[in-house]
């Protein structure tokens, strides 16, 4: 007897409390992860009109905002978070957890609002 089982571009390892996915499937999928806390692999780029999730690889999909709630400003890694970001004034690698809106705007196909920082890697700007 044989088992089938179906795989997709997400992952949803036994031991994560989150789905995991890619800015370039979400954005490719919105409706699977609407309302969803989830671990995003994406790039982050801080600018004078907001905070901006995309994928460099799929930048034709567009992007999602970035939402911090002004609570989460006390939370040490999520101030180094910004920091950083900020002061490379580029972009960066970054795996974040939180939860996914959408709400197709003018430039966003939703919001990603933060809960927690997983990593963050300077991307060189040349």
């Amino acid at each position: 007897m044989f088992t089938a089982i179906a795989l997709t571009s997400w992952s949803c390892d036994a031991s994560a409390p989150h789905p995991s996915t890619d800015i370039c499937y979400l954005l490719k999928n919105v409706s699977e992860f609407d309302g969803k806390t989830i671990e995003l692999s994406s790039e982050v780029k801080f600018t004078m009109h907001g905070r901006h999730l995309f994928g460099s690889q799929c930048h034709e999909l567009g992007s999602l905002g970035l939402s911090i709630d002004e609570g989460k400003y006390k939370d040490k890694i999520i101030i180094n978070f910004v920091r950083k970001v900020m002061s490379q004034k580029g972009e960066a690698k970054v795996i974040l957890i939180g939860q996914f809106v959408h709400k197709p705007m003018e430039n966003y196909s939703g919001d990603f609002i933060l809960e927690k920082v997983v990593e963050i890697e300077n991307k060189s700007t040349k």
